[in-house]
């Protein structure tokens, strides 16, 4: 007969150590001591706990996470927290090796969607084990933008009306540039999207000012070249 291994756990109640069965592994136990109700660690976390913390993950702007161990690296890339052309490692002392090396389900073409940013930040694929109902909705995107770069919709549509009312050229170019690199990072997946349509609109009032703007000095250096040449 195989018997499961107990888990460890400390009422939070009382703080006494207790054991539980694997099978309760997740799920709610109550302390026979106190009677407090607490949650039992998963076996994925206790096993976590029991691995050598010596990975860390470098992101394509520089930044690095860790050390953590191998499982809490895997979760990540299930959760879709590691591109491609970030960088791993599974000791201090050894060198950086591409994530996609590591773990050949990153590679391009291998037709996952990753995103950038803080691994340790709220997943955005977070569910809760209790019934979902539709006040949930409105905290499920909050998480999930919580993850993802904030959007500066509303900058860049203010730039784009500024530089109509003012007619500055120099805020509408800057209005048409934050707005297309912002729309572009929203489609990629590491901007909140939730923004998308402010963005869109100032930067189509930046671009049609900037492209008067090219027309107005095309004209007037054509002319000037007539008013040479005659």
């Amino acid at each position: 007969m195989v018997h499961s291994m107990p888990i460890d756990v400390v009422c939070t109640g009382c703080s006494r150590h207790l054991e539980v069965d694997e099978e309760f592994a997740g799920q709610s136990a109550t302390c026979p001591v106190c009677q407090t109700r607490f949650d039992v660690p998963s076996l994925a976390s206790t096993r976590e706990l029991s691995e050598p913390a010596n990975w860390s993950m470098k992101t394509p702007e520089g930044r690095t996470y860790g050390p953590v161990t191998k499982s809490v690296v895997d979760r990540w890339v299930s959760e879709g927290r590691v591109s491609h052309d970030c960088e791993l490692r599974d000791a201090s002392d050894h060198p950086w090796e591409s994530a996609a090396h590591k773990y050949a389900v990153l590679r391009p073409g291998a037709g996952i969607v990753t995103a950038r940013g803080n691994p340790f930040a709220p997943s955005p694929f977070y569910k809760s084990a209790a019934p979902q109902s539709p006040s949930l909705n409105g905290d499920a995107v909050q998480q999930r933008s919580s993850f993802l770069a904030a959007h500066r919709g509303g900058l860049v549509l203010a730039l784009g009306i500024l530089a109509f009312i003012v007619t500055c050229p120099v805020l509408s170019f800057l209005a048409w540039i934050m707005g297309a690199n912002d729309l572009r990072e929203m489609r990629e997946g590491r901007m909140d999207p939730s923004g998308m349509g402010m963005t869109q609109a100032g930067m189509m009032l930046g671009m049609l000012l900037s492209v008067l703007t090219i027309i107005g000095l095309m004209g007037l250096v054509f002319y000037v070249l007539f008013r040479i040449a005659l």
